[in-house]
């Protein structure tokens, strides 16, 4: 994993939060406030950790909610990052280095090249998991979320990342377990599926949209001519859009399927 400059890229969330997410979990009676552990380049004495994945195990091991901040920069070649937490955990970058204490911009989880290849993020803990001010890219798949606490993106675009069923999000609960994702200013586009699913796929999912969140130019197309669901494939399934963009800009627009459901 390389750290670069950071850079622009297409997506057009909602205005910014810039603020630290404040978690606290109540135990026994008591509030534990959330850890905050720092991910930055080896130039910058103040990061706690250099590697994502490394951070993400630590705040796995400790009891009650953590933070992670990014520094800002493209954290490249960047292999599946798997959250177990079951205490909540939150993603944030965009942090000008580790000394930072309020984002100022997003961090890039740039997936080309990693080996081995697989989702750049992986939800399994039974905790929330926040993700905000990110960018996620050049994945199999951006983010899955199965069988697994809250999951919430908050400006946070996924784009350009590719896998068969879901390749921006994959989202999936069960008969007795319903998943629950809420999106916040984020934008899932031009994300290719070669079965379903190009921008989001789900079942057994509850979904949220808000704060100008959108499914843009994502598509599902594979050899077998049978792929549906350009923008959203759901099965069983309920997505509530709280607010949307104003014309021209659509909260669903632009996305292809090769033969059912372009949009939806």
């Amino acid at each position: 994993m390389s750290i670069a400059g950071d850079r622009k890229r297409a997506g057009r969330p909602s205005a910014r939060l810039h603020r630290l997410f404040a978690l606290a979990l109540c135990c026994a009676g008591m509030e534990q406030a959330a850890a905050v552990i720092t991910v930055g380049p080896a130039s910058d004495a103040a990061c706690q950790f250099h590697d994502i994945g490394l951070a993400v195990a630590a705040a796995a091991q400790a009891s009650g909610p953590d933070v992670i901040a990014l520094a800002n920069g493209t954290y490249s070649a960047q292999t599946t990052i798997t959250d177990h937490d079951s205490g909540g955990l939150t993603i944030e970058g965009g942090f000008a280095n580790c000394s930072a204490s309020i984002s100022s911009g997003r961090s890039i989880l740039d997936g080309q090249g990693a080996s081995p290849t697989g989702p750049l993020i992986v939800h399994s803990g039974s905790g929330a998991l926040t993700l905000q001010h990110l960018e996620i890219t050049n994945g199999s798949g951006g983010v899955t979320a199965v069988l697994a606490g809250p999951l919430t993106l908050s400006d946070v675009i996924v784009y350009s990342n590719h896998a068969a069923y879901g390749a921006g999000l994959f989202i999936s609960g069960s008969d007795v377990f319903r998943q629950q994702v809420t999106l916040i200013g984020s934008s899932i586009n031009s994300n290719t599926a070669s079965v379903n699913g190009g921008g989001l796929y789900a079942s057994d999912a509850d979904i949220a949209m808000s704060g100008g969140s959108n499914v843009l130019g994502n598509i599902a197309q594979g050899p077998d001519g049978v792929s549906d669901g350009g923008g959203i494939y759901a099965i069983d399934s309920n997505i509530l859009v709280h607010d949307h963009s104003l014309p021209p800009q659509a909260y669903i627009g632009g996305n292809q399927a090769q033969r059912n459901g372009g949009g939806v």
